[in-house]
């Protein structure tokens, strides 16, 4: 066990369900014990209420039970659920062929991952692995090609400049989804979207492997490279654990284990920085499964490890809106700063924080890397409570914004920023979904709108620096901040007074 990690066999909290995991014991459970762990996991459950995690493994008990347990009651709810998977996977996989003969004929080369490179590499069925995208990867220097011909849905990025731009130098790929819900995911960063160099993809494009989808030719992940990519992808939070990983896993040791280059698996975790999440992963499925991971191999991937490497792993482990300690934002922000200014240089830079992060240390911090800041403060917040009354009670938001979503307000306020400074204040004014009237306050030490900076969002381990190019009037290509169109107009505007003193 090393700090910050779970004990040799555990997952992190809140990455396996207790109804997944005995789900998962029964599909794994040798035949003799297969009915019985099944009695003991369906009398604590609801089988027709479970969450999607379980849903999705639901066609793999089907193809378990179906000869262990033939009058089973539930058996054809089960098998129900494999049909639709083999019918929506086909459909699924009738546009991603389409999409891979569009890229050939642009010779753009193409590797498929994960679902789909199951299906075809190691011989599982169509419907006992249900899909709801199919993913494919292409090298950095074809993905703004790759985005123009593959689908015309890719075409809401294209026509945004900034869009484009942040998603083809700050993130790992894109997404489109048809009017069926289907989604084709492409990739041009399979190692992540903070690899560094010009190709961090080359190792995976090396052992690729010849396939074929539906009659297009294509390339699938060597195993070593395909076991990879299902460790690191599946150790990750998620609202509703998904625990397939392990399922994809252990199937790809029972097929191909003996193609596995162990040292090469251990190589491609440190090149990474994902020693810490392979090794748990790893420990899990031996210690839970009785996976046949060699000794050696748990060995090789055990600590001291960077602290880069902890704090990544922390950061995609643990729940979305757990607040980020300073320390990881430190660490991992020199560790990515550099790649940043490789495919970016000389862009500025803005920090986006709550106000609760908003110490002495992490504001010298800011500075030191010669970034201004954007603090936004909490609804509990004295500055909070002091920009609503200014606002409700001036007569200028009842003659100049009522009515006005997205009003911008630059207060008579200043925050006193920690370890010296003052900045203005500013309110942002809009509606909730449910039509009410809203407020956000935040101050900040820009003088201007760096159209084109480079954001680095502080609040939430989802969005941690996952960053994003500003345009003229908001955050690209996510809303990560507030929107504000009136930013340079409220900059240079006269400011909002306090409302005079009530009269009783």
């Amino acid at each position: 066990m090393h700090e910050g990690l779970p004990p040799d066999g555990e997952l992190p909290p809140g990455l396996v369900s207790p109804a997944q995991d005995g789900l998962l014991r029964v599909l794994y459970s040798p035949d003799d014990e297969v009915l019985a762990e099944f009695r003991r996991w369906e009398a604590g459950v609801a089988l027709d209420d479970l969450d999607s995690g379980c849903y999705r493994l639901y066609p793999a008990l089907y193809h378990r039970l179906r000869t262990l347990a033939p009058d089973h009651p539930f058996l054809g709810r089960m098998k129900g659920l494999f049909r639709r998977a083999l019918y929506r996977n086909q459909l699924l996989f009738r546009w991603a062929r389409e999409v891979l003969g569009r890229l050939r004929a642009a010779r753009i080369d193409c590797i498929v991952l994960k679902g789909a490179a199951l299906v075809r590499s190691i011989g599982f069925s169509a419907g006992f692995r249900p899909m709801a995208d199919v993913d494919l990867l292409v090298r950095p220097r074809d993905a703004r090609r790759a985005m123009e011909v593959a689908d015309v849905r890719f075409r809401t990025v294209l026509d945004d400049v900034a869009a484009t731009e942040a998603h083809l130098h700050l993130r790992h790929g894109l997404s489109v989804m048809d009017e069926r819900e289907f989604e084709i995911d492409l990739h041009w960063r399979l190692a992540g979207a903070w690899a560094a160099g010009e190709d961090p993809d080359a190792p995976f494009w090396e052992t690729a492997e010849a396939i074929d989808l539906q009659g297009e030719p294509a390339l699938t992940l060597g195993p070593t490279e395909l076991l990879y990519h299902v460790l690191v992808h599946g150790l990750a939070w998620n609202a509703v654990p998904v625990v397939r990983w392990v399922s994809d896993a252990l199937g790809i040791l029972e097929a191909e284990g003996g193609r596995v280059d162990w040292g090469r698996l251990v190589r491609l975790a440190a090149r990474y920085r994902q020693r810490p999440a392979v090794r748990v992963a790893l420990s899990h499925l031996v210690h839970r499964f009785g996976a046949p991971v060699p000794p050696a191999v748990l060995a090789a991937l055990a600590p001291p490890y960077a602290a880069s490497e902890l704090a990544g792993f922390a950061v995609r482990t643990r729940p979305w809106a757990s607040p980020i300690a300073l320390e990881e934002a430190m660490v991992l922000t020199a560790a990515r700063l550099p790649e940043l200014e490789r495919r970016l240089p000389g862009r500025r830079r803005l920090v986006y924080l709550p106000d609760r992060m908003a110490t002495p240390r992490a504001m010298a911090w800011i500075r030191s890397l010669g970034a201004d800041h954007l603090c936004e403060f909490a609804a509990t917040a004295p500055l909070m409570a002091e920009a609503r009354r200014r606002i409700v009670e001036s007569a200028q938001w009842q003659r100049r914004f009522d009515g006005a979503e997205g009003a911008l307000f630059r207060l008579d306020l200043f925050h006193d920023v920690p370890g010296g400074g003052r900045t203005p204040v500013y309110a942002r004014v809009g509606r909730t979904e449910d039509g009410k009237w809203a407020i956000r306050t935040f101050a900040t030490s820009l003088g201007d709108w760096p159209r084109g900076a480079v954001v680095l969002r502080l609040d939430a381990t989802m969005g941690f620096l996952q960053t994003s190019i500003l345009s003229l009037e908001n955050a690209m290509p996510q809303p990560f901040l507030p929107t504000w169109p009136g930013f340079v107009a409220a900059a240079v505007a006269p400011t909002l007074p306090a409302p005079p003193p009530m009269v009783r």
